[in-house]
């Protein structure tokens, strides 16, 4: 791209690469998002159908809903159209709760069996 003084654009190195367009396969991770099955699926079938490999789709959208995890959790990343963690305004993910380490439990109550 740059020997043929063209401008490197995201767009252009998917085609160059062979790669799905990445607006469609984040789209396809927005649908899983917000439980939409059907349409990840159909989405998916018709990156298939385009000429896309399997593979080559499911690491993108593995890629996409990774990133929009991240910004999910405030780190950088593009976030998904719709909430990852639906109900919960700004709490934490379930993985991510803070529980006492096993040292912090009194032993004496551990293992009080009745």
């Amino acid at each position: 791209m740059l020997a043929a003084g063209t401008a490197v654009t995201r767009v252009g190195v998917e085609e160059a690469l062979g790669l799905p367009p990445g607006e469609r396969v984040r789209g396809i991770a927005g649908a899983l998002v917000l439980g939409d099955a059907g349409s990840a699926l159909q989405g998916a079938a018709q990156l298939y159908r385009d000429g896309f490999a399997a593979r080559t789709v499911v690491e993108g959208l593995v890629s996409a809903v990774g990133t929009a995890l991240h910004a999910e959790l405030g780190l950088s990343g593009e976030r998904l159209e719709g909430p990852m963690f639906p109900g919960c305004s700004g709490c934490r993910p379930p993985w991510t709760s803070r529980r006492p380490a096993l040292s912090a439990v009194p032993t004496s109550r551990a293992w009080n069996w009745p």
